[in-house]
């Protein structure tokens, strides 16, 4: 091969030469990656100023059902879930489910679940009357009439004003404290608001238990 040839040939394989000076690379800049927000954790449309307080006594409770008659002092220690009912609620009935849950999968870890039952019709004032209704929503735990409403006035309806149910909540501590609250309504395990409730609750009893 001639030698000049063989010059062009390696010309032509060499890598062009860097250009001089300062060279600027610019590239577009990624757009950044935006956190991904927590859900909003679950919040009582009313009666969140409860919460931390304590819990009255039960006050007036009549005709005890699955139980000896109990006081809130009495089950000091214990996390105890009040829920205040009437015989025609359906919304009671579409959250006795999750009561009846709760009361049968910790009731051994330290759960009472109280069902207090004030009455909104003369019949409803009947003992028999409610406790058919209770066996209807399969009420295992604890049941009280609270005949003249003094429990569910003085946790509830005294404690605020403008209360759109009275079928409320309670979820008290060990210590006798308001540590969760339903406004009334529905709870119960699926979507929506009371699928959020309820899930908010047994995150709540769970840690409560532990």
């Amino acid at each position: 091969m001639r030698p000049w040839l063989l010059v062009v040939i390696l010309s032509a394989c060499a890598p062009p030469e860097a250009p001089r000076g300062t060279v600027t690379i610019t590239e577009t800049p990624r757009a950044a990656e935006k956190p991904k927000e927590e859900p909003a954790a679950w919040r009582p449309s009313e009666g969140g100023e409860l919460l931390g307080t304590p819990a009255p006594e039960f006050a007036g409770l009549t005709d005890w059902t699955h139980s000896e008659p109990l006081t809130l002092t009495s089950l000091r220690g214990k996390v105890v879930l009040v829920r205040f009912w009437t015989t025609g609620c359906v919304l009671c009935r579409h959250t006795a489910p999750a009561l009846n849950e709760l009361h049968q999968t910790r009731r051994d870890r330290g759960l009472v679940v109280v069902g207090i039952h004030h009455p909104k019709e003369p019949a409803a004032r009947d003992a028999a009357f409610w406790r058919a209704c209770g066996d209807r929503y399969g009420f295992e735990f604890p049941l009280a009439q609270d005949q003249e409403w003094a429990t569910v006035n003085a946790w509830w309806l005294e404690r605020g004003t403008g209360r759109t149910y009275t079928s409320a909540t309670f979820l008290v501590d060990r210590t006798g404290t308001v540590a969760w609250l339903h406004p009334g309504g529905e709870f119960f395990e699926g979507e929506g608001e009371p699928g959020e409730a309820y899930r908010s609750l047994v995150e709540t009893v769970d840690g409560l238990l532990r």
